[in-house]
């Protein structure tokens, strides 16, 4: 795994990589919650890009332009504008909730890291169950 906000540690989690997911959001109403939204996915594209891999799969939110949407959704709906732009075919799941039972809390606090690290191996290889 990488880090979206140091960029030093993503060419090596990209490394030989077919698909890359990315399931990284900010919770948070700052501005400073979407800048690092922007900064982490712009980090993440380019070294996707640059290391060859050939999809991005990324977990979005609910909204669709013209709707009035909270900081997060519309900073969501940024990121996987700026995912569809990096030249990796991307493929976003819309989802409004991500509901899993017996997922051990995660140390980096969220949900969505629990069900992605119960999903993968340290190397990023997923687990046959996620196929």
């Amino acid at each position: 795994m990488g880090d979206g906000l140091d960029q030093t540690s993503l060419p090596p989690a990209m490394a030989g990589l077919h698909t890359a997911y990315y399931l990284v959001h900010s919770m948070g109403s700052s501005s400073k919650c979407e800048e690092q939204d922007r900064q982490s996915v712009r980090n993440f594209a380019d070294s996707a890009r640059q290391a060859g891999v050939r999809r991005i799969i990324y977990l979005g939110g609910l909204g669709a332009e013209g709707q009035s949407l909270s900081a997060h959704l519309r900073s969501r709906q940024e990121v996987a504008d700026i995912l569809r732009s990096s030249e990796v075919p991307t493929i976003e799941f819309r989802a409004s909730i991500v509901i899993r039972t017996n997922v051990e809390p995660s140390p980096l606090g969220t949900t969505t890291a629990a069900i992605s690290e119960s999903g993968s191996n340290r190397d990023g290889v997923t687990k046959p169950w996620t196929k």
